[in-house]
């Protein structure tokens, strides 16, 4: 019964496989889209995570059938109701953070079915809340991600997002992203 039953799991695995197609992705293709998704910013003076929303755009090139140029911006709202009390308030509390990142991302063209992984390197600028002006902070990020191409031309996606403040890495030790993705693709 048991023998039946991974048969029958690896039969129909197969049978999904040679139906789903190729994704054919290729070396100068574009890919244009828009993110959208939970952000989780961990200051290390807080009891509790500031949660919030993130908006954004995303840019890649293939210079390879494996390799991807990657570019992406963003704008995340973290958290609503910091202020300063008194004296004693940190001033490390944002409301809005914003990035700008660029890296290399590289792409297993499995079917329809596109996995990858990336690492970029940013700018992130945080501001309100209990900061008094724009304070700007360098970031690494790693990043994995699956896209579904729908066509040739469009897919739908999820990417999840690591960064780390390079240099203040105590005082805010992580941000976390989960997009969904949404994108148009050329130039195949």
């Amino acid at each position: 019964m048991r023998g039946a039953r991974c048969l029958a799991a690896l039969g129909l695995a197969t049978a999904v496989a040679a139906w789903t197609g190729a994704a054919r992705a290729v070396e100068r293709e574009h890919s244009l889209g828009i993110d959208l998704g939970p952000a989780v910013l961990v200051v290390a003076d807080k009891g509790s995570p500031d949660i919030g929303g993130t908006v954004g755009l995303h840019y890649s090139y293939g210079v390879s059938d494996a390799f991807n140029v990657v570019a992406d911006a963003g704008a995340s709202l973290v958290a609503l109701n910091e202020n300063v009390v008194d004296s004693s308030t940190p001033r490390t509390r944002p409301t809005m953070l914003f990035d700008a990142n660029a890296g290399l991302a590289y792409v297993l063209d499995v079917l329809r079915w596109v996995p990858y992984g990336a690492v970029e390197l940013g700018g992130y600028a945080m501001r309100g809340g209990t900061i008094d002006s724009v304070h700007w902070l360098p970031g690494v990020v790693l990043a994995v991600g699956l896209d579904y191409r729908i066509n040739r031309s469009w897919s739908v996606g999820v990417n999840a997002r690591q960064t780390m403040f390079v240099f203040e890495m105590s005082t805010y030790p992580s941000l976390t992203q989960v997009l969904g993705r949404f994108e148009y693709v050329w130039g195949w």
